[in-house]
């Protein structure tokens, strides 16, 4: 008996204890985010979802507005939306990612999805950036059409 209770007392036998009791606590977090996930994932995927479609609208504004403003001869059309467009493409990437990945019928990797959760209020602020410079430069765009 004496042997057992050296062994517990090793410094081995600590760290092998402490190392198993860290591992627990981690399954247990992995158990609970788990499950916390399932609860609220609708209500994620949904904001996910819509800030991704917000973000593609902008998207497909920008490239119409750039384009017209080109074919009308304007070499450098605007270069503040052009800056907010490229913002916006950065900060969205992980949205952009997962859309791509479930388009083709497959799921997103952690990291993708990790990302996706973690930037899209970051991406639904980006595209109101752009929006609001679609709009603040729409009227005068607007105007010169009716001419």
């Amino acid at each position: 008996m004496s042997g057992v209770r050296a062994a517990q007392s090793s410094p081995r036998a600590r760290i092998l204890g402490r190392a198993a009791a860290l591992l627990g606590l981690l399954f247990v977090g992995i158990a609970v985010s788990t499950f916390r996930q399932s609860l609220t994932g609708i209500s994620r995927h949904g904001l996910i979802r819509d800030v991704f479609l917000y973000q593609s609208r902008m998207a497909d504004e920008v490239m119409d507005r750039l384009a017209t403003l080109q074919l009308e001869g304007n070499p450098n059309p605007d270069p503040e939306l052009a800056a907010r467009d490229a913002h916006m493409a950065k900060v969205c990437r992980f949205l952009n990612a997962a859309a791509v990945a479930e388009a083709e019928y497959r799921a997103p990797g952690w990291r993708i999805e990790l990302g996706a959760f973690a930037s899209a209020r970051a991406c639904a602020r980006a595209a109101g950036a752009v929006d609001a410079r679609l709009h603040s430069t729409g009227t005068h765009l607007e105007e010169r059409e009716r001419r």
